[in-house]
């Protein structure tokens, strides 16, 4: 059963061994440096973290870096150095990771959802036009999958409102915009380091601006709220409240090996990325997400599809994915609309509408997200070896994929066995595709 996709009993594609493991072993010379710095005892942030918040702020073609010790904080940093208060609104896009709900919740504030682009899932400037108003404080943009938002249309909104534009750039590393990079046009620009990221450190995060005040401000706030230039051995100056998020030297030392490699390894994922639109453009149903201008850079994080059922025989998305899976291709649905995730929340007065009035409010973070498939980083990285079966495997999945979806007519309905779980209803409801 050469043939036949593993789902029916054919061998698989792709073993896990030939996916390249995220993310890679640091060098020696990096090895060298993190054993001298665990000899020395100095662990702390010092002259590493120094060095690393230079080079990432000349990267980025910005003023300032701040190096913190994850990306939700330093999205936490960027909300609360607005001083925000309890009536003040948060615009987020209605897709986006838990953390960007969580942190606008974390700060006091109320967060807003708009709708995102059609064609890219980004957030859209014009449902950001319809909620602003004299509550709102700032606009989170983000750039889904490293593909990069047009940043112009956002910043002629918040223009002389006192509005900050917060850019979440998580999966932007690299990227840019007109020849400038992601994470610079705003008054602050968050970044993750996270072990799935494109550069990491198992854990880790930074800002960057161009305002020094803004700065100054920052490195309070990852150190306590203290105030080193107020404060004396006999009385340390805390004006700000603040928490503790302050970065470690060796997190810094294998930023610092990363950064050299940045734009190789977005090349190299460009090349596998076009490699896998080119072989699979011959297959229905399914769309390459792609910028429409050329004067975007994408990082290429992830590999976003389009996918429309009804060219495929009817196959579902979950049943698609599982096909891919047992055929060793690694490959996600992307995120669900956080409004989803307000109905995690029942101790937050924040869940004003059911899950179909937000399908009427949000109507293509719904469509986008219920149809997206997404080839990970990881897969990206891997040799042209593996690209090449990619594909293949989806070859395969499509051409049964009318007797798949006969051989699993209740594969939905497996869904079911969460249902008696009280905190999983919206997520039921996501997965099932019943909004009622």
């Amino acid at each position: 059963m050469l043939d036949s996709p593993a789902i029916l009993g054919g061998e698989p594609l792709l073993k896990k061994s030939e996916i390249q493991t995220w993310p890679r072993g640091v060098g020696e010379e990096t090895v060298k440096k993190i054993s001298n710095l665990l000899l020395s005892g100095n662990f702390a942030m010092g002259e590493q973290t120094k060095n690393f918040e230079t080079l990432f702020a000349e990267y980025c073609g910005s003023n300032f870096s701040v190096l913190v010790s994850s990306g939700s904080e330093a999205l936490s940093l960027a909300l609360n150095s607005l001083d925000l208060e309890p009536d003040d609104e948060i615009i987020i896009p209605a897709l986006g990771f838990i953390s960007n709900l969580s942190t606008v919740l974390l700060a006091g504030a109320k967060p807003i959802l708009a709708d995102v682009e059609a064609k890219t899932g980004n957030i859209c400037p014009d449902s950001v036009s319809k909620l602003i108003n004299k509550k709102t404080r700032a606009v989170v943009v983000i750039a889904y999958g490293g593909l990069p938002y047009d940043p112009r249309e956002i910043k002629v909104l918040v223009r002389d409102k006192k509005i900050a534009l917060i850019e979440d750039a998580s999966h932007a590393h690299g990227a840019e915009f007109e020849g400038n990079k992601i994470g610079s046009f705003g008054d602050f620009g968050c970044f993750s380091f996270d072990q799935n990221k494109l550069i990491t450190s198992g854990q880790g995060g930074a800002l960057i601006t161009n305002s020094e005040e803004n700065y100054l401000d920052l490195l309070k706030r990852r150190n306590f709220g203290l105030d080193r230039s107020a404060s004396i051995p006999q009385w340390m100056y805390f004006p700000l409240i603040a928490s503790n998020c302050k970065p470690t030297d060796i997190m810094a030392l294998m930023l610092n090996e990363q950064l050299d490699s940045i734009d190789q390894d977005i090349n190299y994922r460009k090349y596998n990325y076009l490699g896998v639109s080119e072989k699979i453009r011959c297959l229905p149903g399914l769309e390459v997400i792609k910028p429409n201008l050329s004067h975007f850079k994408e990082s290429h994080y992830l590999m976003r599809f389009k996918y429309n059922s009804e060219e495929w025989n009817g196959l579902s998305r979950d049943l698609l994915i599982k096909s891919l899976l047992l055929e060793g291709v690694p490959v996600g649905p992307g995120w669900p609309p956080l409004s989803f995730r307000l109905h995690d929340y029942p101790q937050k007065k924040i869940n004003n509408k059911s899950l179909a009035e937000w399908k009427r409010v949000l109507p293509n973070a719904y469509s986008f997200s219920s149809s997206a498939i997404v080839l990970p980083n990881e897969l990206l990285m891997s040799s042209k070896n593996v690209i090449d079966k990619v594909p293949i495997a989806f070859k395969r999945v499509y051409e049964a994929s009318d007797k798949i979806r006969k051989e699993f007519p209740n594969f939905s309905s497996s869904l079911l066995k969460y249902s008696k779980i009280k905190t999983f209803g919206a997520g039921l409801s996501w997965l099932s595709g019943n909004y009622k």
